[in-house]
């Protein structure tokens, strides 16, 4: 009831209320094409309604707080905290314009399998909210949205040096296997790699020893110019994503 109560004095918070609840049903028909219907369980509406009022006032007392959210495996975890992470995005953005634009939401985890799973699914709510930025630039800014993966090594290229070998070796593969963890444009599910050997316009990568960027090979995709989606550590520093998904082992690195 409370929570209800702030977005119905909030002008800020129910517009990005309405504007995550957007993203996350172009998130679902992507998500899930063959679903008849997408709403909400009672329990992630409730979740929602429980925590947004901590994220609009820096002084509530719910701040001291820790919130568990558990439910079995496939219950909807993820698509409420999901919703959470649009609603901040948009919050700050219909408050701040251009300046409420830098890293928003930053997620921990401690498996990387866990990780790059999460980061997918996330991908394609991201990809949603920048659609949704393109068209309303004059209230949510110029900046990108954005979303980032921050791991080990071994997952992902650290370094634009790095990135580029990777990359060469990968347009030198006869039968491509792609190491840059999106295996499909999030928002039009093309391939990122073409079945065999093909010209460099058909990856969606693009990697020099200085920069590193993705796209959907896809010319029909919104997305062809540039996916909002970074995975190399380099570029994560260089152009700080909105949201950011990393292993706790990154963070233990920042001491140093």
């Amino acid at each position: 009831r409370s929570g209800v109560d702030s977005l119905s004095t909030n002008i800020a918070a129910m517009q990005a209320f309405k504007l995550a609840n957007r993203a996350m049903l172009l998130q679902m028909e992507r998500s899930r094409p063959d679903a008849s219907e997408h709403m909400w369980r009672p329990f992630q509406l409730g979740y929602q309604l429980l925590a947004l009022e901590s994220l609009i006032d820096e002084n509530h007392p719910d701040r001291e707080s820790v919130d568990l959210l558990w439910v079995p495996t496939g219950g909807g975890k993820t698509e409420a905290y999901l919703m959470l992470t649009a609603f901040e995005i948009f919050r700050r953005r219909l408050i701040y314009g251009d300046s409420g634009s830098g890293t928003t939401v930053i997620t921990r985890y401690t498996l990387r399998l866990l990780t790059t799973q999460q980061f997918q699914r996330a991908s394609a709510l991201i990809c949603a909210c920048e659609s949704i930025r393109r068209n309303q630039t004059d209230t949510l800014g110029m900046n990108p949205i954005t979303i980032g993966l921050w791991v080990g090594q071994s997952t992902s290229p650290n370094t634009y040096q790095e990135a580029n070998r990777v990359y060469l070796d990968l347009l030198s593969q006869q039968i491509p296997s792609n190491p840059f963890q999106i295996m499909e444009c999030p928002w039009c599910s093309a391939s990122m790699v073409p079945e065999r050997q093909s010209e460099p316009q058909h990856y969606g990568f693009t990697a020099t020893n200085d920069s590193f960027s993705m796209h959907c090979p896809d010319d029909s995709c919104e997305f062809h110019d540039r996916l909002p989606i970074g995975v190399v550590d380099a570029d994560l520093y260089d152009h700080p994503p909105t949201m950011l998904i990393a292993t706790v082992d990154k963070f233990a690195r920042l001491a140093w």
